[in-house]
């Protein structure tokens, strides 16, 4: 199906994304920070050339993965109504799950949302459980670092989260972005949560 190899090369940019993300975070570095000292030297205490290389492949990545996202939408409104109008004539083409335990696991909580924020744009509240956002779950979030890690190469570019409210399960779309009017890239603070 044209929907999972879409998805699988959304998957393997997202991955590759995270790859040099790893290298700004290496660095103690983002996609603005200073490469060079007050006197117009290349910092000593960070590889310019590695974070440079990174950023410019981050930025080629979110262009990737923004046209990746943009067919995936179109895709799916296009298929949609012809998934709707069959699901009758085939028992189980689309499957309504009901919240139970053995869904997927929460891995984080929303502790807060700041007001004007990318997250309550997003329709994100507090104490909404953290499913998954982008391709991060409760089987690889390592400690919520990945998430972090996601989150600052994805700036401006929207990323899909999965959360739980009220025993219901709520797809999203949230667009990390700085220049909202506070810290941060979300607009929230996120907790691991316990157990």
């Amino acid at each position: 199906m044209e929907l999972a190899l879409l998805s699988s090369q959304r998957d393997e940019l997202s991955l590759r994304m995270s790859t040099f993300s790893s290298v700004l975070v290496a660095n103690e570095c983002d996609m603005t920070t200073p490469l060079v000292d007050r006197q117009g030297f290349p910092r000593a205490d960070i590889d310019v050339a590695g974070v440079r290389t990174a950023r410019a492949n981050i930025i080629m990545l979110r262009n990737d993965l923004s046209h990746l996202q943009s067919q995936i939408e179109q895709l799916v409104l296009r298929e949609l109504p012809r998934l709707h109008n069959s699901q009758s004539a085939s028992a189980g083409a689309i499957d309504i799950v009901p919240a139970t335990p053995s869904r997927s696991q929460a891995f984080a909580r929303i502790d807060r949302v700041f007001p004007g924020g990318p997250a309550q744009a997003a329709g994100i509240k507090t104490d909404d459980l953290l499913l998954r956002i982008g391709d991060i779950d409760a089987t690889n979030h390592n400690s919520l670092q990945d998430v972090a890690t996601l989150v600052s190469a994805s700036e401006d570019v929207a990323l899909d989260v999965r959360i739980r409210r009220a025993n219901r399960d709520i797809s999203l779309s949230l667009v990390p972005h700085k220049g909202w009017g506070g810290r941060g890239l979300l607009g929230c603070r996120i907790v691991p949560t316990i157990g």
